[in-house]
């Protein structure tokens, strides 16, 4: 008779995490957990040859990925926008005629809005503005969003709808470009893209439930069990709110909330009982904006951009900011995460926080997220205090177009030194920030993991190979060390006892060129001990 909660996994390489110390064949499951590891000559322990067995015909099996660093509902939502990203658009040209196919299936009035553009992929070279988004429909209001998300174009129908012209003031913090002439491009760049977007119609709950549930088994397929929202909302409708009725409508992953400070200032209210971080929905902490991108010009370093004198991008926050958040983050018990990509911002936050004490005690209190240049003084700095590093090495992988243009070559060699920063002992994690990067596929981990390994751009370009990492090493910051930086207890590892969440991969990334890890798909996921993918 047959152990309904029992499973017995064999002939398979399974790699369970740190502490590896013989080969494992075998991994017995009781209900949600592992009970047992084992290695093809040893005998099984008592009762499980009664378990339900599945032949892993020499398959490799890796824990599941934890997402510490996305945007589940962005994701979700851009699922049903225009994808401006290579293959389907390399032009402004391409971007207006999906524009022009995507209104000939809506009525005037209605809203189209697209994703994922990169100037620097783009045969202009440059970004779109409201004249090339006018030259297609002037009956529809149009929003495209650049990959990093940090910048936004609109057109004159969109400007009109929300009463946005020469005359409204810029916010502290953003840019409402404008022409020569003084005339709006469209064009708006960090705060000044929130308060675009603060303006947009907002979407029903059970709108934004629908397409969370519906990613769901999207993220499933690339191996994603845990999962989060790393700039949550309060207004015009509270994520929480809408996680909530998305998991009653079948999203199944693990949710972890950040919110976004700002919006925190006026609603400092926080969902009662939202603090177990091992609940299905959660909140994480709190999240600040310290600057902006690279490829977008925006991250605030110390030295100008390629090509010019003068521009060293944008700080957004300051000194009383990462004060007031990180009071709130003591006081609620939660993570400040801060996005810092320009080693001034990387400087000014870890010099704000040297001489104070970390208020978690079992997690970092503070992560810097991103860490695309920090100084060898901020890392040495950092070692000495509470803060961990979570990074998106699919970034250089997938831009180096724009990393090549503003930063030149020598700056794009040292951006991301993972290996310098594992070798000095920090606390390293890896994600994907989808859906803002230029990869049409962005939140898949593999590769990430290739990028992190071979040091190569997706067409092969250097980005700084003494900085590369093995394959274990790589696929240990995406499962394990998400677990430990967020705090999960029992995920991101295959031992006794640990939550029987793995993944069944078609090959053995261990052994393959690194070059091709990036193609690695996933043949099944098992979540909680139960299959809840088969490719």
């Amino acid at each position: 008779m047959v152990a309904e909660n029992l499973k017995l996994f064999y002939n398979g390489k399974i790699f369970v995490g740190s502490n590896q110390a013989k080969e494992i064949n075998k991994i017995l499951i009781e209900d949600e957990k592992i009970k047992w590891l084992g290695h093809k000559s040893e005998s099984l322990p008592t009762g499980a040859e009664n378990s339900e067995k599945i032949n892993l015909n020499g398959q490799r099996i890796i824990p599941a990925f934890i997402d510490s660093h996305m945007h589940g509902l962005y994701l979700a939502r851009d699922s049903k926008k225009i994808a401006c990203t290579p293959p389907l658009v390399n032009s402004i040209e391409d971007i207006q005629q999906q524009i022009k196919k995507r209104a000939k299936k809506l009525n005037p009035g209605q809203w189209i809005e697209g994703w994922g553009y990169d100037e620097s992929k783009l045969t202009e070279g440059r970004n779109p503005t409201r004249f090339d988004l006018d030259q297609v429909t002037g009956e529809h209001p149009v929003v495209i969003t650049r990959n990093c998300t940090h910048i936004a174009v609109a057109n004159s129908r969109a400007l009109e709808f929300l009463e946005i012209d020469e005359t409204t003031p810029e916010p502290v913090g953003g840019v409402i470009e404008k022409d020569q002439s003084g005339r709006l491009t469209g064009v708006f760049k960090e705060i000044g893209k929130d308060f675009l977007f603060d303006r947009l119609p907002a979407r029903s709950i059970e709108e934004d439930a629908e397409l969370l549930a519906d990613l769901s088994q999207e993220l499933f397929a690339r191996g994603i069990t845990i999962m989060t929202d790393s700039l949550a909302r309060k207004y015009p409708v509270d994520y929480y709110e809408i996680y909530q009725e998305a998991i009653k409508k079948g999203l199944k992953q693990q949710v972890i909330l950040y919110y976004k400070w700002r919006d925190l200032i006026n609603s400092p209210e926080l969902p009662p009982n939202s603090g177990d971080i091992h609940s299905q929905l959660s909140i994480g902490g709190v999240k600040i904006i310290g600057d902006g991108s690279i490829a977008g010009r925006t991250a605030w370093l110390s030295q100008p951009y390629l090509g010019s004198r003068s521009e060293t991008g944008i700080v957004t926050t300051t000194e009383a900011e990462l004060e007031a958040s990180a009071d709130f983050a003591r006081k609620n018990k939660l993570q400040l995460i801060v996005h810092a990509m320009g080693d001034k911002t990387i400087d000014l936050v870890i010099d704000y926080f040297y001489q104070e004490t970390g208020w978690l005690e079992k997690i970092p209190s503070i992560r810097i997220e991103h860490l695309t240049l920090p100084s060898a003084q901020a890392l040495k700095k950092a070692k000495e205090i509470d803060i961990a590093f979570n990074s998106q090495p699919i970034f250089v992988y997938a831009e180096i177009e724009s990393y090549l243009n503003n930063f030149g070559q020598e700056r794009t060699l040292k951006a991301y030194p993972y290996r310098d920063i594992l070798n000095q002992g920090h606390e390293l994690a890896f994600s994907s920030d989808a859906p803002a990067t230029a990869w049409a596929d962005p939140v898949n981990p593999f590769y990430g993991i290739e990028s992190a390994v071979t040091r190569k751009a997706y067409e092969g370009t250097n980005t700084g190979q003494d900085q590369s990492l093995s394959v274990i090493e790589a696929t240990k910051l995406y499962t394990e060390v998400p677990a430990r930086i967020i705090g999960l207890k029992n995920s991101g590892r295959l031992v006794p006892g640990y939550y029987a969440d793995f993944l069944i991969l078609d090959r053995d990334i261990f052994n393959i060129e690194p070059e091709s890890i990036g193609q690695t798909e996933v043949a099944a996921t098992y979540y909680r001990g139960e299959k809840v993918y088969q490719r």
